[in-house]
Formats: structure tokens, C-alpha cells, sequence
């Protein structure tokens, strides 16, 4: 949960959290996800704007919007249909949010625009992700030399619970069939987990990079000569991006949000393992992708979205009571398909001009939302 407090165009942040983990370099409050615990600390640090990053904060949102202006930030849940155990209850979260949550806060934000499709939710402001994070190394990515094997490693999470999705069984498929293809490659693995997680790709022989450190992640991306990530759904995918700013070719499938985050798109396990047969036969290719992917990589930038931020909270008021008329969840929701309205008008809008359908719709927006906007 993200607080910003605005002065003098300046926003400062504090950060709520119900458990931390992993590294961070500011401090952060511990919260319980309640609206009486959200709303002292709200008031202790003088936030004039609430943002929530997932439940159980979400779901508290609408209660404070009496006094602070509330933003839900979307990074988007794993279909449903791929976990078992508690399948129901992901379904009942997702369409609780549709239809309580999104529609009683004062903006969506999404980490993707496949995020914002996924969701349903069209009127979402897209934010992406930074990944100048990472400790990026000056000097282009070392390439094995032939016939040394090629270094390809994969980082993902590694418990039960997500292992199908994130596509476990994928990756120790993909390194049979490279097996059998003869390709000279040596596959590792990083990620979060138990020892008991790990016992798998251990019994495969494969080294596994158990809880490491940032800098262990960063060091462990730069001196890979390929990454892989054969996950079946992400919301956006980090460690694709982490990969690449180290100047690592990073090959996905194309699913989910994977379009917006790498250039190097698979259709299938066995376009997969093709483009590392390439790359094991002409390992200068490897060195060409590479400075590819950290160009690419570079448009994504934590100042880009801490701008987006400041942007978006710009265009709120800071007083909940100055919040435009047409508010209600049925209003809102008429102005997030509204938005795909006005993309398949404007076609019709050049072609018919104001006076045919498109300047109908013109008309239908003015009376609904008092003005063109879009």
C-alpha cells in the first residue's frame, strides 16, 4: 500500500505492507489491512491520495474514499483455470474487484496494457514497471565460446502453488528436448522457494540459485548467455526485463504481457529450442541479440513511471469533495467502455464526418460526461 503526499508539486511516499520481503531501501510501516489501521497512518503522515497494490488493500479502498482520494494499482492475477486448490476463491476475488473495487475508486492503474484488457477494466492508466534497478554491468554480456556448453538459466518461483503457470514442467521439457537435439547447452535455475522446490531441477542435475541476494540476481542475468522464460501467463514479467538490461537475450512465449516486454517472442517449446540451436551454432548471434535487448530494455525506467504517477495524481483533486459529478459504479463503468467506443468511432468519424454516426456519438458523450475526453 503506497501513500503520496503532495506539496508544492513535490510527492513524497510512505509504504504499508501487512509482511516484507526481500530488500528495501526506505522504510516501511507495519500495517494491518484494515480501513481503521489504513486510516491512521493516512492521517499520521498527511496522504491526501491512497494506493493500493493487491488484497487484501484493495478491498478496503471504497471505505476510504470519504477522506482520501483512492487508486487501485493493478498487476494483474494468473487465471484461475490454472490452480486447483483454490480456484473458486481467485474467481470470486477477480469478479469482486470488477465489480466493487474498480468501479469505487478514482482511477485503475495497470503494469500492462494486456493488464488493463485482462482485467476488463479499458479506462485503466497503463504505468509500466522500471527495471533500472538492476546493478547493470558496463561491459556487453560474456559469451561462452565454442564448444563450451551455452549458459541458459531461467528465474521464476518455484513453489507448487504457481509451478504450472509459471511453467516449471516447460522449462524441464525444454531441456529434454535440447538434450535429444544434441544442442551444447547447460541450464540453470533461480528463484524463491524451499529445498523441497528445488529437489526437482536438482535431480535433474541442474544447478539452482536458491534465494539469492539482488546483487547474486543481477550478477547471475549478466554472466547468463540466454535467458528463458516459459511462463504461461504474466502481467507484465520483470525478470524478462531484468535479463535484457544486462544485455541477455531473453526469449519468452507469446502469451500475456510478454509481447510488451521482450522482442523475442516464441510461438511454441519448439521455436524455443530452435533459437537456442541458433544461438549454440553461431554464438555471435548471441552477442548481436543481446545488444538488441539492452537497448530495448532501456525505455523502461522507474523516472518514466514515477512521472506517470505524479501525472495521473495531478489530474485528481485533492479534496474527495471536489470529485467530478457522474461517480456512481454504473457511471464509471459507462466511462471505461466509452473508451473502446472512441476508438472504433473515429473511423466511422472520418469517414462520415460530425454529422453522420460519429457526430451522434459526439452528442452522446457531451450529454453523458459534459465534454469530449479520451
Amino acid at each position: 500500500l503506497a501513500m503520496s503526499v503532495t506539496a508544492g508539486g513535490r510527492v513524497a511516499v510512505e509504504i504499508g505492507a501487512v509482511d516484507l520481503e526481500g530488500e528495501w531501501s526506505m522504510p516501511v510501516h507495519r500495517l494491518a489491512p484494515t480501513p481503521e489501521a489504513t486510516r491512521a497512518l493516512a492521517r499520521q503522515v498527511g496522504a491526501s491520495h491512497v494506493i493500493a497494490h493487491t488484497s487484501p488493500f484493495f478491498e478496503i479502498l471504497p471505505e476510504l474514499r470519504d477522506e482520501f482520494m483512492c487508486v487501485a494499482w493493478e498487476h494483474g492475477d494468473p487465471t484461475p483455470a490454472f490452480f486447483d486448490h483454490d480456484r473458486a476463491e481467485r474467481q470470486r476475488v477477480k469478479t469482486v474487484k470488477h465489480t466493487h473495487i474498480y468501479p469505487n475508486v478514482d482511477a485503475v492503474v495497470a503494469i500492462s496494457r494486456f493488464v488493463a484488457a485482462d482485467i476488463d477494466w479499458p479506462a485503466a492508466t497503463v504505468i509500466a514497471n522500471g527495471v533500472d534497478h538492476v546493478d547493470a554491468k558496463p561491459d556487453p554480456t560474456p559469451v561462452t565460446a565454442a564448444p563450451a556448453p551455452l549458459r541458459v538459466g531461467t528465474l521464476m518461483r518455484l513453489g507448487q502453488g504457481e509451478a504450472y503457470y509459471k511453467g516449471n514442467d516447460l522449462f524441464l521439457d525444454l531441456i529434454a528436448a535440447a538434450e535429444a537435439a544434441g544442442v551444447n547447452a547447460r541450464f540453470e535455475v533461480m528463484g524463491r522457494g524451499e529445498d523441497a522446490d528445488a529437489a526437482r531441477f536438482r535431480a535433474r542435475g541442474l544447478t539452482v540459485h536458491l534465494n539469492a541476494s539482488d546483487a547474486a540476481r543481477d550478477r547471475y542475468l549478466h554472466d547468463l548467455d540466454v535467458f528463458v522464460s516459459c511462463s504461461r501467463w504474466e502481467g507484465f514479467n520483470l525478470p524478462l526485463l531484468e535479463a535484457q538490461a544486462q544485455g541477455t537475450p531473453a526469449l519468452a512465449f507469446d502469451v500475456g504481457a510478454h509481447p510488451e516486454t521482450t522482442p523475442l517472442l516464441m510461438a511454441s517449446l519448439a521455436e524455443m529450442l530452435a533459437q537456442i540451436a541458433a544461438y549454440d551454432r553461431d554464438r555471435t548471434l548471441v552477442r548481436v541479440h543481446g545488444r538488441m535487448a539492452r537497448r530495448f530494455a532501456g525505455r523502461f525506467t522507474w523516472r518514466a513511471a514515477a512521472d506517470d504517477v505524479r501525472a495521473l495524481i495531478a489530474q485528481l483533486p485533492a479534496d474527495p469533495s471536489q470529485r467530478p459529478r457522474y461517480q456512481s459504479p454504473m457511471m464509471v463503468r459507462l466511462r471505461s467502455r466509452w473508451q473502446l467506443v472512441l476508438h472504433y468511432s473515429e473511423v466511422l468519424r472520418q469517414s462520415l464526418g460530425r454529422h453522420g454516426v460519429g457526430g451522434t456519438l459526439v452528442r452522446i458523450q457531451r450529454r453523458l460526461f459534459g465534454g469530449r475526453r479520451g
